[in-house]
């Protein structure tokens, strides 16, 4: 019998047989999708596909003695974006969590639903070794991650600031206009934080 279902009705887990009975597939039968080369490369920006705001990180070797393959391939709940070198990939991570690509991300994200299209509305200039911005970028995005590694919020609000101003260069935004995104994305944060939980009595 199981060898004369279709491929779809394998997918859905069941077939319908007639109108009042229905054929269970044994729940061991699974499939992957979405699979390729990005996987395995050595370095990956990664963001939450559910998650209130837009907020990146360069996932790269897990770096462990016992192991000989240490690429690490994120789970489905991550949207990635592959690369061979650190350096790009810092380039765009901090481009990405920059305040100008969090105010462009958070004024058109449905609820919580973040997906790769961002990257249709928030157009990174394509990575050039040669451009002191972009490796000042990429300096600063490598910064803030060992910085939060050693909880230093401190130093980290202080290397975003300076995110923000290469960002502000890379776009070519006035000080006024980085000022108001800024003070947007603040109010917007204090908007979410005001609004009333729901508390789950059961």
């Amino acid at each position: 019998m199981l060898s004369s279902l279709n491929s779809t009705s394998m997918l859905l887990g069941l077939v319908s047989l007639n109108s009042k009975n229905w054929l269970f597939l044994p729940r061991n039968i699974s499939s992957l999708f979405e699979t390729g080369e990005f996987l395995v490369k050595p370095y990956k920006v990664v963001w939450k596909s559910i998650a209130t705001e837009l907020c990146c990180a360069v996932q790269g070797a897990f770096k462990h003695e016992l192991l000989t393959n240490t690429i690490v391939i994120p789970d489905h709940k991550l949207v990635i974006i592959p690369f061979e070198d650190s350096v790009e990939a810092h380039y765009v991570c901090g481009c990405l969590n920059s305040s100008p690509a969090r105010f462009v991300a958070s004024t058109y994200i449905v609820s919580t639903q973040i997906s790769t299209h961002i990257l249709e509305y928030i157009k990174v200039p394509k990575f050039s070794e040669s451009n002191p911005l972009h490796l000042q970028i990429a300096e600063i995005s490598e910064q803030c991650h060992e910085q939060t590694s050693n909880r230093n919020i401190e130093q980290v609000l202080n290397l975003e600031a300076d995110l923000d101003r290469c960002a502000s260069k890379l776009w070519k935004l006035t000080d006024k206009e980085l000022k108001a995104i800024q003070d947007a994305l603040i109010n917007s944060q204090k908007s979410k934080n005001s609004k009333p939980k729901i508390v789950d009595e059961d």
